[in-house]
């Protein structure tokens, strides 16, 4: 995961889920370029789905980017973050994350988590089914579980919406294969 603050907003720009089912292409094959090309299952993809627009998950509130001051980072274990953002209301952001979770929560009401991308950007989101978001990259199926909150995706708006349960999202970053 890689987050970013900038001009008092605080962005995550990239979320990729790794899958040991998910064959690296030159396991069975010799790459036959000069540049091989590597990569994981994408959630959010700030550096490749971005063009006219950044790409990333934007804390948003009645559809503006939430603003605060400088995030603090804090392990909170061996494979683990937490994210404190004080938001310019006052209300605190927190942002934990481990290798297979993502949880966000945030007392102020009425806030979201877009994920948004450039036009001519190839995003693996599918469908929004139940509590999961449906995807595939490179030919491999994969899902995202809200486990807190609910997802909504609009692609020609080219936006996926999480919106939280008693002021909480949480998202299992877990392909779905055991």
């Amino acid at each position: 995961m890689n987050a970013f603050w900038e001009d008092d907003r605080f962005w995550l720009r990239d979320i990729h889920l790794f899958d040991e089912h998910y064959d690296e292409r030159y396991l069975a094959t010799a790459c036959p370029a000069a540049a091989c090309k590597y990569d994981t299952l994408p959630l959010v993809e700030g550096f490749l789905w971005s063009g006219n627009v950044r790409a990333g998950l934007f804390p948003m509130r009645d559809g503006q980017a939430l603003r605060g001051g400088s995030p603090a980072v804090e392990e909170t274990g061996p494979h683990g973050l937490c994210i404190r953002w004080q938001l310019v209301t006052g209300a605190v952001m927190l942002i934990q994350c481990d290798e297979r979770s993502l949880t966000i929560t945030c007392p102020d009401d009425q806030w979201d988590l877009r994920v948004v991308w450039d036009e001519r950007a190839v995003v693996p989101f599918h469908r929004v089914d139940k509590n999961a978001v449906l995807c595939s990259h490179e030919g491999f199926d994969y899902r995202v579980i809200v486990a807190s909150g609910q997802a909504e995706l609009t692609p020609q708006e080219k936006r996926l919406t999480f919106r939280p349960h008693m002021n909480k999202v949480q998202l299992i970053l877990d392909s779905g294969r055991s």
